[in-house]
């Protein structure tokens, strides 16, 4: 096997290491204690951290693995999630350790808060590592300054936020790594087997994850187009490792007769045929190597598009859907409902100040990084580590595009943006020890600072021309949700428990996890049934059509929020039954629900009225 020369790795001591551990934890304990987040009043930031925990809470009732569904969401059917296991395995373990001195449901709220600030942690320690091969000695510790400014990991990173996303992060900079240590110098079977195991891991923990996953297999092919030189062998290795934890979680996710089951939105047959086709692809290019029909990089590149084209062809001909997307198989009416109501969901083109505001958070540091890195890919072809940056250029081709049509992408784009950015900045600090002058080392010091934080200075001051938003503890325009948890926790409701409760799709899970009471619908795109439902009973101007949904849901409660319409900018109707509700106009087959406390203030509730009355 040969590979080019490449200059002697120094391997991050541990004062680097502890340098970036001590950043990290300092940050999250500002941001904790200075109230800039909500865990230490009891709230977690988003749904998905109360979903989390419901899940791992039902896991733990029922002790049932494969059993995915919340039987109190999507009233009454339950909501059947995309979601896997790995995560909930994580918070399960540290819960029942902490079980013994704190119980188990306080143990599992605290241990989820403390996970994301942990894995951000992990993963800033794993950024290290994975830049070692690309970035000098004297420029890892901006590796990880140059990560803790970038907003997008910060959203997922703060203390409550219990899901699986900074898990995700991690895995993702553990993929980058291995895959950049096995192109930039000889590695055994067990270290690509490694690297393409975590690549199996990400996939296992989101199908999010293709995307770098074809960004991978891109690199790969064009590097051994380009040099040969037995890596066909080493991707082989890769590929394998792949292999085998996608057919672990496909084993493991679901009950012996589902495992051919042809799913597009988790893990599944469908993914394992995708790891399978990198197997054969690579040992069939494997055994080409050593003969003349792989002797050149044109033979290879024959190769290469013949290959493709048989996976492709593979894939077409026996999953023909999995070319339109994990969400193929839900309603495309649900996702203007769902952009509408989830921030992940929605595009970053800019329309005003604060939209562009949030577009340089989210991208600014590419504005820098982009010129930097193409130059670097460019004009240093066939120079050590350009296989490695190449990789990040593929990355973020991949995913810039991606964040602009939809922002939940940012986080793996701002990951592959702080190696840039650690990059340039050393560059400048070593021209501004290079400089004789202090005008021209001040220079350079302003366009590490500018480097750095320009974008998110310039992004600052155009957010604060922005409305400003309404607390983690606020329903739609400001209403108390804490005030409606404990309006429906009054002993008079909690004694006909469960009671089904309409509301928006955002709280729903917070509904879930403080109330016993079932919700219709959830943000989740499996229940896009329940939005819909829920959409439709809200903006219906016919309320014989919303009476009929509500009979059929088995509806208890219809809540809404006196100060705003519960779908936002999708219903704005004055006929539609939210708006007359809110105004005190209701059908006669619903009834003013008597609310105690300070919920009169912000809500109207309503029930339907049974046929006798």
């Amino acid at each position: 096997m040969t590979f080019e020369a490449r200059p002697a790795e120094a391997p991050p001591g541990p004062l680097v290491y502890g340098a970036a551990l001590a950043l990290v934890l300092l940050l999250h304990l500002f941001f904790l204690f200075s109230g800039m987040t909500p865990v230490l009043d009891g709230h977690l930031p988003g749904g998905d951290s109360y979903m989390r925990l419901l899940r791992v809470s039902h896991l733990y009732e029922t002790g049932v693995w494969t059993d995915m569904t919340l039987p109190r969401s999507n009233w009454p059917y339950g909501e059947s999630q995309n979601w896997t296991r790995p995560a909930d395995v994580l918070l399960l373990s540290g819960a029942l350790a902490l079980k013994p001195l704190l119980g188990f449901e306080r143990a599992l709220f605290w241990w989820g808060s403390v996970t994301a600030p942990l894995l951000h942690m992990a993963a800033a320690l794993a950024l290290v590592w994975a830049a070692a091969p690309l970035v000098a000695p004297s420029r890892r510790l901006l590796v990880v300054l140059a990560l803790l400014v970038q907003i997008p990991i910060w959203l997922y990173g703060i203390f409550g936020r219990t899901d699986h996303h900074m898990l995700i992060i991690l895995v993702f900079v553990l993929a980058l790594g291995g895959t950049v240590r096995m192109m930039a110098r000889p590695l055994g079977p067990r270290g690509c087997f490694l690297a393409g195991a975590a690549a199996g891991l990400g996939l296992w923990l989101s199908l999010e994850f293709l995307v770098f996953l074809a960004a991978i297999f891109a690199a790969l092919t064009l590097v051994w187009i380009r040099a040969g030189g037995g890596r066909a062998r080493t991707n082989l290795w890769h590929a394998a490792g792949l292999a085998l934890v996608v057919l672990l979680a496909v084993a493991s996710e679901r009950v012996p007769a589902a495992w051919l089951a042809e799913v597009h939105d988790r893990i599944s047959a469908v993914h394992l045929l995708v790891a399978v086709l990198a197997v054969l692809f690579w040992a069939a290019a494997s055994f080409a190597e050593s003969r003349p029909a792989a002797a050149t990089p044109v033979r290879r590149s024959a190769i290469a598009v013949l290959g493709a084209v048989a996976a492709g062809a593979a894939m077409l001909a026996v999953y023909p859907k999995f070319f339109l997307g994990p969400f193929v198989d839900y309603s495309s009416e649900v996702w203007p409902i769902s952009t509408e109501i989830t921030k992940e969901f929605q595009p970053l083109v800019p329309r005003d100040p604060a939209s562009f505001g949030s577009l340089l958070l989210h991208l600014g540091p590419a504005l820098l990084a982009l010129p930097y890195l193409c130059a670097k890919v460019l004009r240093r072809r066939g120079a050590a580590l350009w296989d490695g940056w190449l990789l990040v250029a593929l990355g973020l081709l991949a995913y810039i595009p991606l964040t602009i049509v939809m922002r939940r992408f940012s986080p793996y784009a701002a990951v592959l943006l702080a190696l840039v950015l650690a990059d340039l900045a050393g560059l400048l600090f070593e021209r501004m020890s290079a400089a004789r002058d202090a005008p021209r080392r001040f220079l350079y010091l302003g366009l590490v600072v500018a480097v750095l934080f320009g974008p998110m200075a310039a992004a600052g001051l155009l957010l604060q021309r922005a409305t400003a938003q309404p607390s983690l503890a606020a329903g739609p325009g400001g209403c108390s949700l804490t005030q409606l948890i404990e309006e429906l926790n009054r002993p008079e409701r909690l004694a006909e428990a469960p009671l089904a409760v309409l509301w928006t799709p955002n709280h729903g899970p917070r509904l879930l996890y403080d109330t016993p009471h079932a919700v219709i619908a959830t943000l989740y795109a499996r229940n896009y049934r329940g939005q819909l439902d829920s959409y439709a009973i809200y903006t219906a101007t016919d309320w014989d059509v919303a009476r009929d949904l509500v009979t059929e849901r088995g509806i208890d409660l219809l809540v809404t929020c006196v100060h705003s319409s519960t779908y936002g900018g999708l219903s704005a109707d004055p006929g539609m039954l939210d708006t007359q509700l809110r105004r005190g106009v209701f059908p006669p087959w619903l009834e003013p629900v008597e609310l105690g406390g300070a919920a009169g203030g912000d809500f109207r509730i309503y029930r339907p009225v049974s046929p006798g009355q």
